[in-house]
């Protein structure tokens, strides 16, 4: 039985997983200038995640941003150890990097707090809460400091390789690795961010925001290791897998074509999941279910079951 406050019909989840567009415009214009003002030029600001990418199913005032240092060049940042050779190492994390992930992680927090602004750490950056509009506190960024990254070597042909300068747009942050040290990880943000932004189908982002709605905001349902970025690598190898065959560029018809759509995307997670092989989209020697247990596996597969049975028992109103 579904909480009171679900959608009851499948047109009330279409409405619900609507962000209005005026509302995400204003929220992130609002949002720029005051990230601008705080920091005024001291570092890059790559503005990465949901808010970007039109996946975003929560409040239009809560943002990702990392905050990439302009102060090294490509020489200081190959003798300090910031090169990867391509492909990345399977964790994902760079080896022999001078710079101690922790302290510079630290360092940036207490550069904030110095401006006067109220911080609690937030895995790898700060979660900030800016003034935005003359509203106090409705606005929040997970601010992340970061690093750029010098690539060696090329990438295989695929959709990696259509991103203009896609070398320029490796980063790495500061992360605690699964054993509780500190080290440099890449994020490949802002590659995900610009291909994704490139696709022309509003229907298959409007897929991704219903599993994403059910799974985390409404249900619950899915196992606090099957996160929402994994769900996103699922949903761009099936947008890529299905292609122009995922319906015309103006989008699907209607909703019972989106509602194919998305149990033929949760068909694909489930499988990935049941495969126990979920590689990144722009790096495949890199398996983001490797830390999974069985347990993990069970509960992610029986909580897209259920969101799959959620999207395919709701009616048309």
């Amino acid at each position: 039985m579904m909480a009171a406050s679900s959608p009851q019909t499948y047109t009330d989840l279409l409405r619900e997983v609507q962000v209005p567009r005026d509302g995400k415009r204003e929220a992130r214009e609002a949002f720029d200038r005051a990230v601008s003002s705080l920091f005024r030029g001291e570092y890059e600001m790559l503005y990465t995640g949901s808010a970007y990418e039109g996946l975003k199913v929560k409040s239009a005032n809560e943002f990702d941003v990392m905050a990439a240092t302009k102060d090294w060049d490509r020489d200081m940042l190959r003798r300090k150890g910031f090169v990867v050779h391509w492909p990345p190492p399977i964790d994902a994390f760079l080896a022999d990097v001078s710079e101690r992930a922790e302290a510079y992680r630290n360092n940036f927090n207490r550069n904030l707090g110095r401006k006067g602004h109220a911080i609690r750490a937030n895995g790898p950056g700060s979660l900030l809460r800016l003034n935005v509009g003359g509203v106090p506190g409705t606005t929040t960024a997970d601010l992340v400091p970061a690093v750029p990254v010098v690539v060696d070597g090329a990438c295989e042909p695929g959709p990696l390789s259509i991103i203009p300068d896609w070398q320029k747009k490796i980063y790495a942050i500061p992360k605690t690795r699964n054993d509780g040290r500190w080290g440099w990880r890449l994020s490949l943000s802002m590659l995900e961010k610009e291909y994704i932004r490139g696709q022309r189908n509003p229907s298959s982002k409007l897929c991704l925001r219903i599993v994403k709605y059910i799974a985390f905001e409404k249900r619950k349902l899915c196992s606090t290791k099957l996160k929402s970025y994994h769900l996103k690598m699922a949903w761009l190898a099936f947008f890529e897998l299905k292609g122009s065959n995922f319906g015309p560029e103006g989008g699907l018809a209607g909703g019972a074509e989106v509602r194919e759509k998305t149990k033929e995307l949760l068909d694909f997670m489930i499988k990935k999941v049941g495969s126990r092989s979920l590689p990144h989209f722009f790096a495949p020697n890199i398996n983001l279910l490797c830390n999974f247990k069985q347990s993990d596996f069970n509960i992610a597969k029986a909580g897209l079951e259920a969101v799959q049975r959620v999207v395919l028992s709701l009616p048309f109103s």
